[in-house]
């Protein structure tokens, strides 16, 4: 054997033994010693989580809010994704519920013209609403849903008057929509993150519906619908018969 190969021999062979000690060390065998690290700062890299606090900014909040100007726009062809035309958002009442762009601009008292209240419509709005506000707002928007009994700031009556009357902040269908996507002071959070702008109007017309629903007397149904309506109404319970002296 020549010098050579016997270089390429030891070499092979060592080769071999650096092998078997790796394989020996992949059986499984526990190990109170830490893992090799190849690329530590990969295994070690920040990272955060969703609804995670964080020092890195001054919110402290690891989710970052959208940046300004940022226009979302997705593939799906569902109807509940915005089409290339909302992206835009250049119709700003509809977009955001109030009268300009400016900073400090006055909430639209009405729904946007855009915004075509059908039965449709109001029939997403009150699916929208039952999902997203019933359990704070309740199915009657009164205030006492299965979650908002349990705050300790009880979530708002929407039939209470000062939602009704358009001419005030609180009455205003812009400022109201507003408050569905964006929240308020900090008791109620935003849903633009879940409803559309067009879902948003939807809410605001049954909430509209509900209102007059609950402002309604049966003086200002139809004769004809009234007539059915006091026939449909169920009979009142009789009254407690009245204990006689020495009934048990």
């Amino acid at each position: 054997m020549t010098h050579h190969t016997q270089q390429i021999a030891t070499i092979g062979l060592l080769g071999l033994c650096a092998l078997a000690g790796l394989a020996s060390g992949c059986r499984g065998d526990r190990s109170d010693k830490p893992p090799r690290q190849f690329f530590p700062d990969m295994d070690d890299s920040p990272k955060w989580k969703p609804q995670t606090r964080t020092d890195f900014y001054s919110d402290h909040r690891s989710m970052r809010p959208t940046v300004d100007g940022t226009v979302p726009f997705g593939r799906s062809t569902s109807p509940d994704e915005p089409g290339r035309a909302d992206a835009l958002l250049d119709d700003v009442p509809f977009f955001t519920g109030k009268a300009s762009d400016a900073k400090d601009a006055p909430a639209v008292p009405m729904i946007p013209a855009r915004v075509k209240v059908t039965a449709e419509l109001l029939k997403r709005g009150e699916e929208r609403f039952n999902i997203y506000c019933s359990a704070c707002h309740g199915y009657d928007g009164k205030g006492a849903g299965t979650v908002g009994v349990m705050y300790s700031v009880p979530p708002a009556n929407l039939m209470d008057a000062k939602f009704t009357d358009r001419s005030t902040l609180n009455g205003a269908d812009g400022h109201i929509f507003d408050v569905i996507m964006n929240g308020w002071n900090n008791n109620m959070p935003g849903y633009r993150h879940s409803i559309r702008p067009m879902d948003a109007w939807a809410i605001v017309a049954h909430l509209r519906a509900m209102q007059k629903k609950e402002a309604g007397t049966i003086d200002q149904v139809p004769e004809a619908e009234r007539a059915r309506l006091m026939q449909s109404k169920p009979a009142a319970a009789p009254a407690p018969a009245a204990k006689t002296e020495g009934a048990k």
